[in-house]
């Protein structure tokens, strides 16, 4: 039974995330936007993946204590902010360290994440925002694993910030 509960979790998170993704595709994605500050919002997120990159032996740096403001849906910006912050410290590979900046010029707001990991392959770049796709195809969702990748991740966060007329670059 607690097996069977484990992949109703699953399968219940991954028609959440493929309805979300098609609503966010369809442009029926109601934002609930607001001015919001995003140096808070990072704040509480970094703050809140602390303990999981201690436990890792990856270290969490955040520059820029400007105070950037922005008319944003804070939920789904704090999903996409936590999403890269689970797959930088989740793909580290070992310890290192992830660098948090944010910034505003010219009237938009950059987030930037960097880390000291090995990086995405260069193969693999032009597809790493394809739904279902995983640089490791070794990884699989499996009940009770703590690996929780599905491959919906970051076309979900890309849609996210598309909705927000923003966009996601990864290098």
């Amino acid at each position: 039974i607690e097996q069977s509960l484990d992949y109703y979790r699953i399968l219940s998170r991954i028609t959440d995330d493929l309805l979300l993704l098609a609503r966010l595709d369809a442009g029926q994605e109601m934002l609930k936007t607001e001015p919001c500050s995003l140096s808070l919002i990072l704040d509480e997120v970094v703050d809140l993946y602390r303990p999981l990159a201690a436990d890792h032996g990856i270290e969490l740096n955040v520059h820029s204590r400007e105070v950037v403001m922005a008319s944003i849906d804070a939920g789904k910006i704090r999903r996409v902010i936590s999403n890269l912050l689970d797959n930088a410290i989740k793909y580290m590979g070992g310890p290192g360290t992830v660098t948090i900046g944010l910034s505003r010029m010219n009237g938009t707001a950059t987030i930037l994440i960097d880390d000291t990991g090995s990086g995405i392959p260069p193969d693999d770049l032009p597809h790493i925002f394809e739904r279902f796709y995983r640089v490791d195809r070794a990884r699989s969702v499996t009940p009770g694993s703590d690996t929780r990748s599905i491959g919906l991740g970051l076309a979900i966060c890309r849609s996210i910030l598309y909705a927000h007329s923003g966009e996601l670059n990864i290098q």
